[in-house]
């Protein structure tokens, strides 16, 4: 049967994943296209051409190219395969498979825009999701039925990526997505992770989609059971929440993160607060419950050592801004930008007022990306423009 799949995001990843899947689909059995979520992005898409460009930067000397035409659209467009299918009207075609790649686009008022094309059989796949996001999405667009929701898959990734001009994206870095089965059908996460400890891979019917990203030898796609996804996501937002807000705040490369001896005590106590809260809550408990190897991403010297490496291996890219003419910051960068601090230090301000901790080093660094980007929109708005 013919079927779509949609790439809902313009940020780097989005381009990374469609550019590489128009080379790993059956184009004869699948169409590929990009959803936009606003009329802008759209419009300056479409004046630039349709089309994402992918650039390979791992060979310095030699960056490779590659240009692609990707049909784009607000809302889905029926294909002439899909007049036969069930429980779709004729204004409302359904999306069989999608990818949500921006975190701005990673909530209920996003979704809902697209839930009456979406059935319980449209499988959607998360990329980097903040963590506990899926069940908030999923709770707050279809309720407490489970039988409603769509299959869901959640994936992290570990490239190193940027965003360029007229939809390209730099690739400066290979590294690999985890991809798992969520557990969205009323399962608790400690119940899906012994599931899967006697089941995996048959616990889950892996759909094309998902074999569609495995077969992209650049993304390096895995799938793998929940709890290796769900460790990843940790590691991620503790690295996250130690480098964003501070090359914001000191308006410096990440290079300049990884060679610097006076960020040291400032990221020592970040990781102090990150791993108190995180060990507090109850899905990282359960996490070490199915698997005790677990305690190893908290090991805080491990994290120290990571969080240095990590700002290294970003050096090529450009740094994160701030941006007042959107409501959350950029969405570029796959490094981070200022909507990835409000979720990062955020949510491990929330788990900490959440058991009473003061996470004073946390508290204090988002206070003052708040305040930095506030002032930066007062002094946008005072400009006075001559012409």
């Amino acid at each position: 049967m013919y079927k779509n799949l949609y790439v809902l995001g313009h940020d780097a990843n989005a381009r990374l994943l469609i550019s590489q899947l128009s080379f790993a689909i059956d184009k004869s059995k699948t169409s590929l296209a990009l959803l936009f979520n606003d009329e802008t992005t759209l419009k300056d898409y479409i004046i630039g051409g349709s089309t994402v460009s992918y650039e390979n930067r791992m060979s310095k000397r030699n960056p490779l190219i590659k240009t692609n035409n990707f049909k784009a659209s607000i809302y889905p467009v029926r294909n002439k395969f899909q007049n036969n299918i069930a429980s779709v009207s004729n204004n409302n075609p359904h999306i069989d498979n999608l990818i949500i790649t921006n975190r701005s686009c990673q909530n209920s008022n996003i979704l809902n825009i697209y839930k009456r094309n979406i059935s319980e059989n449209t499988n959607i796949l998360f990329l980097n999701p903040g963590l506990g996001v899926i069940d908030t999405v999923l709770k707050e667009s279809w309720g407490s039925n489970s039988s409603l929701y769509p299959n869901v898959f959640q994936g992290v990734s570990n490239h190193i990526i940027e965003s360029g001009n007229n939809f390209k994206v730099r690739h400066y870095k290979a590294g690999n997505i985890k991809i798992s089965a969520y557990p969205n059908k009323s399962e608790s996460y400690l119940q899906f992770m012994k599931f899967q400890e006697s089941y995996f891979p048959n616990d889950t019917d892996v759909p094309e989609m998902v074999t569609d990203l495995i077969d992209s030898p650049m993304l390096n796609a895995l799938y793998t059971p929940f709890k290796d996804v769900l460790g990843a996501q940790i590691e991620k937002l503790i690295i996250d929440a130690c480098i964003i807000p501070l090359v914001i705040l000191l308006n410096c490369s990440y290079k300049d993160i990884s060679t610097s001896s006076h960020t040291g005590n400032t990221i020592s106590r970040l990781l102090d607060e990150c791993i108190y809260v995180l060990l507090s809550v109850p899905y990282v408990k359960q996490l070490i419950k199915v698997d005790p190897t677990t305690n190893l991403i908290f090991d805080k010297q491990r994290l120290f050592d990571m969080v240095f490496q990590t700002a290294k291996q970003y050096d090529r890219c450009s740094p994160p801004i701030i941006d007042t003419n959107s409501d959350i910051g950029i969405e570029g960068n796959s490094v981070g930008n200022v909507s990835d601090i409000l979720y990062v230090n955020g949510y491990i301000r929330a788990l900490a007022q959440r058991i009473n901790f003061n996470a004073s080093a946390n508290d204090t660094l988002l206070e003052m990306v708040q305040a930095k980007r506030n002032l930066k929109s007062k002094y946008d708005s005072n400009m006075t423009i001559i012409t």
